[in-house]
């Protein structure tokens, strides 16, 4: 039987859970050690939790899973691929910077950060709630090639020169936002109305 939410967040609790993880606790964690890791449920991220230094900064990763836990979530000049953030609720201080997510799922998580120069590529947004704050949280110059964002509602972000190729909008609402510059083609369920009570300038329909 698969375990539950609340048995991912107590074995944190756990010190021998802790210190059996395949990198310390106290520093960032090396490409090498990132690769299929279960840190499901894991409390605080990068904030002073257990794992207070954990970040993705210059690596090339595969198969971490952050599933249902909270924090700060970093990434920098890397390449992600099968990263799972499921119900995973981020904290406003998480930072995406020119880096590629592959496969990666982000379902029916808590997204609040901002994301700059970044590529996804077959990632799963359904159901994520974004708030942000206008002008502080969102996504400038990024690309997102055949991903989903099936019932997902954001709210009081932006979206600034970013292209979408091949996605699923089926029911995506982008409401009291930002929208300079979004270049769609062969997406799905894409509709003006998805953009409620929005600033929108730039939208383009690709060939």
């Amino acid at each position: 039987m698969a375990p539950t939410k609340t048995e991912l967040k107590r074995r944190w609790k756990d010190g021998d859970f802790v210190a059996a993880l395949p990198f310390p606790p106290d520093k960032i964690p090396e490409q090498d050690q990132l690769q299929n890791v279960d840190l499901r449920g894991v409390p605080k991220l990068g904030n002073g939790g257990p794992l207070g230094w954990f970040k993705f900064h210059s690596v090339e990763s595969s198969g971490v899973d952050l599933s249902f836990g909270d924090g700060v979530l970093n990434v920098y000049g890397s390449t992600l691929t099968d990263l799972v953030c499921r119900e995973f609720k981020f904290d406003r201080a998480s930072w995406f910077n020119e880096s590629t997510f592959v496969r990666s799922e982000f379902t029916r998580s808590r997204l609040r950060l901002n994301v700059v120069d970044c590529e996804f590529h077959e990632c799963v947004f359904d159901g994520t709630i974004f708030v942000g704050g206008f002008n502080e949280f969102g996504f400038r110059r990024c690309t997102f090639r055949d991903c989903q964002f099936v019932l997902a509602d954001w709210q009081r972000t932006y979206l600034r020169a970013c292209r979408f190729t091949g996605c699923d909008f089926t029911k995506f609402t982008i409401s009291d936002s930002i929208v300079a510059g979004f270049k769609y083609e062969s997406c799905i369920g894409f509709h003006n109305e998805m953009f409620v009570q929005c600033d929108v300038g730039g939208l383009e329909k690709l060939a």
